[in-house]
């Protein structure tokens, strides 16, 4: 890629906002972004909102947007964000829901202010064949767009359900258990193992055919089965990134394509903390390492540019939280611009590996949520430190999310370089 990327992630659609933007507003916006610097803007598409009926997509606002942004300079990364299932796609396949290991269905939430939340699985048939639609259209529409900048087939690559908001349980945080995901697990035990007799080794059980094969679902007495179904769920996952990285080039092989990671699949800070306070920050992240993320050195390889969110100083107040007090200047240091450090270094590596570049693809631009605004003085401060941190690793961009505040769900009102009004 060449030179540095300076970028917004642009939200115009009702789920965040409460409201379509006006196209006055959008040209608004646009017109600030360059004024201020902006090169590229992360614009997403979501599934449920773009995707009206079967076979017909709603893209006038996205093609006004293209066109303001090429009018303005702006370059354009379509993202394309899957775990938001329009309702005739629920209704069509009922049984492409998400499966929890208790057996339950998994219904739909307004997790971070996103309709259809979590999505569907991606091991149905039918499903796959309605993205791989929804992603070759766009693309076709785009690809020869003059705005066009690059893609981005999944914002915040990990195991869909799996944000906490649903599931505060680790043992329930592991999907999914349906009648698809199962059947590939058991052809991948199959390559791996290469007869039933050496799986009932290997796991001491005593089964007789590959059907009576199942994943475990609760702590048990043994290790390997354990091992064997994460180790299974992490291939799957990058094997799902493989798949709709593969729709987006098969229709335009020309822009790069690019993904990014809630954090490092090396951990955190985040994976040893003890919860004491619920909440969409103050929550348990002890699961994250172990049923959210895959892995950065076999994901990093599929795409063109790979990269990390980065969130830390949410830390600050989850800590003061939990111990009572105000942290240490040390403490602050260890719980924040360590964590980073150790994230960005964790991404350098798997990059570094396979010779791609990656970015940090979501920096926060204010923060907030849970219906209380933040003003943080000493974020900018801190902003430019984190920037600086991913400079020295090699990292070749920034994107800031978001350009407006959000006005609904969790992250109301938060991340927003602006406010609400732009």
């Amino acid at each position: 890629m060449a030179g540095y990327l300076f970028g917004v992630q642009y939200i115009f659609f009702t789920n965040f906002e409460g409201r379509m933007l006006s196209d006055d507003e959008i040209e608004r916006d646009l017109e600030n972004m360059v004024k201020h610097g902006v090169k590229v803007m992360r614009l997403t598409l979501m599934w449920a909102d773009v995707a009206v009926s079967p076979g017909r997509l709603e893209l006038s606002r996205a093609d006004y947007i293209m066109d303001v942004a090429h009018e303005k300079g702006l370059g354009v990364q379509v993202a394309f964000l899957h775990d938001s299932a329009p309702s005739w796609a629920v209704a069509k396949y009922p049984d492409a829901r998400y499966v929890s290991a208790k057996g339950e269905r998994v219904y739909f939430t307004l997790g971070r202010a996103i309709k259809g939340h979590p999505g569907l699985c991606l091991d149905h048939p039918g499903v796959r064949r309605e993205l791989e639609w929804f992603y070759r259209s766009v693309v076709e529409r785009y690809r020869d767009h003059p705005a066009l900048h690059s893609w981005e087939p999944w914002t915040e690559v990990w195991f869909n359900p799996n944000d906490n908001t649903i599931y505060e349980s680790e043992r329930e945080a592991l999907f999914c258990y349906c009648e698809n995901t199962v059947r590939r697990f058991r052809e991948w035990l199959a390559r791996r193992y290469g007869s039933v007799e050496a799986l009932n080794e290997a796991w001491l059980s005593s089964f007789s055919d590959w059907s009576e094969v199942e994943p475990p679902r609760f702590r048990g007495q043994r290790v390997i089965d354990w091992l064997d179904w994460k180790q299974f769920l992490i291939e799957n996952q990058v094997s799902h990134l493989r798949w709709l990285t593969g729709a987006i080039r098969g229709a335009d092989p020309e822009h790069p394509v690019y993904v990014h990671v809630p954090l490092s699949c090396v951990g955190s800070k985040w994976s040893k903390m003890e919860s004491k306070l619920e909440g969409f920050y103050m929550r348990d992240y002890r699961s994250m390492v172990s049923s959210v993320l895959v892995d950065d050195w076999e994901a990093a390889p599929v795409v063109d540019v790979y990269g990390l969110s980065l969130y830390p100083t949410d830390l600050r107040d989850y800590y003061s939280v939990v111990y009572g007090r105000e942290l240490t200047e040390e403490e602050r240091l260890v719980n924040t611009d360590l964590d980073v450090a150790l994230n960005l270094d964790a991404i350098r590596c798997a990059c570094e590996r396979c010779g791609r570049d990656f970015t940090i693809a979501e920096l926060p631009g204010q923060l907030g949520g849970l219906f209380e605004p933040w003003y943080d003085e000493e974020l900018y401060r801190a902003q430019r430190a984190w920037s600086f941190m991913g400079l020295a690793r090699g990292s070749k961009g920034v994107l800031v999310w978001e350009w407006r505040h959000s006005v609904l769900g969790t992250y109301a009102p938060s991340y927003g370089l602006c406010d609400e009004r732009g």
